[in-house]
């Protein structure tokens, strides 16, 4: 019985084959590769430093890529590979807004969506950071999207930030045009702080803006919603991504509860800086080897290890049978 993943018979390709190999595999292949299954951490590497873009772009979701892999991924200045780290469920504040110096705004935007009646958390994901962003029109943009939203964890912040950028770039006047672009908000959740459901209601008001992103930005705040319950994963993860001062992990590490901890450790540990007392318990990067050594009998052919590849996940021989039938097929 094969126990080899693909992405471990991945890892084995000679580098004269490694980018064709990749070029050739389709986009769902790469999904299916590279996307969940743990990847040895030479294969990320080696796709990091000579992958191509599309290879690049499906490794932002797998659980073995760390927010430092991101990064890397994003200091090739690939402007689809940094859309991709974008919208990742894996990425953090910081990541997106390095993202937002290296491609135009308004290709971060998720379609044209603004009443749609369900937004769903990835298109969230890439809303709440364009409030920070120098394009006045992307920020009008994403408000309209985000407004009838308002209610959802995170989303206050977000909207009142964007309309203290607003007030920044244009003066009051770009409030007053955004609002009268932008559908009815709904309120904020009744158990959000008072001054931040006064301070949607007037968002020319800055002064009351300011005061409210001073909570909802602050550490306090998060720690209260990550001890509440009724919040999922998925809507922290959201809050972490609104704008926000820089984390005090002092504070946190503080009053942080076991349970909270424990349910919201790998978010924390994606972000800078975070100390050891936060951080999970993780998985090491699957490092097993092949038992076969593949590039000897499939050389530097990418037609034979596409084959193998291919042939992998339903071969019901040894390894070492799938590998002689695919370096025999691409004779």
């Amino acid at each position: 019985m094969i126990t080899e993943s693909p992405a471990m018979l991945l890892a084995q390709v000679p580098p004269p084959a490694f980018s064709r190999v990749l070029a050739r595999l389709d986009l769902a292949e790469l999904d299916r590769f590279l996307g969940t299954t743990l990847l040895p951490t030479a294969l990320v590497d080696r796709i990091i430093a000579n992958g191509t873009t599309e290879s690049r772009m499906a490794i932002t979701e797998n659980p073995s890529v760390t927010s430092a892999d991101h990064s890397r991924l994003l200091d090739l200045n690939d402007a689809r590979v940094a859309r991709a780290v974008f919208s990742s469920g894996k990425t953090t504040r910081a990541l997106q807004q390095r993202v937002l110096t290296l491609v135009p705004p308004a290709s971060l935007i998720p379609g044209d969506r603004e009443f749609a009646p369900e937004t769903s958390h990835e298109e969230r994901r890439r809303l709440y950071p364009l409030m920070d962003c120098d394009d006045p029109a992307a920020i009008k943009a994403a408000i309209r999207q985000l407004s009838v939203h308002a209610g959802s964890l995170g989303a206050p912040t977000a909207l009142l930030r964007g309309f203290q950028r607003l007030a920044e770039l244009g003066g009051l006047s770009a409030v007053r045009d955004a609002v009268d672009a932008t559908p009815k908000l709904r309120p904020a959740p009744h158990d959000a702080p008072p001054l931040a459901r006064v301070a949607l209601a007037t968002p020319t008001d800055q002064a009351r803006v300011a005061s409210a992103l001073d909570w909802l930005g602050s550490t306090e705040y998060l720690a209260e919603q990550m001890e509440n319950s009724a919040h999922s994963w998925a809507d922290v993860h959201l809050l972490l991504l609104a704008p926000r001062a820089e984390l005090d992990w002092d504070l946190l590490a503080q009053c942080l509860p076991p349970i909270a901890r424990h349910r919201y450790g790998t978010l924390l540990a994606r972000e800078p800086g975070c100390p050891p007392e936060l951080r999970p318990r993780t998985t090491p990067r699957d490092r097993r080897r092949a038992r076969e050594d593949a590039a000897a009998i499939l050389g530097e052919n990418p037609d034979a290890w596409l084959i193998a590849l291919r042939l992998l996940p339903t071969f019901p021989g040894p390894m070492h049978a799938l590998l002689e039938t695919a370096s025999a097929a691409a004779r």
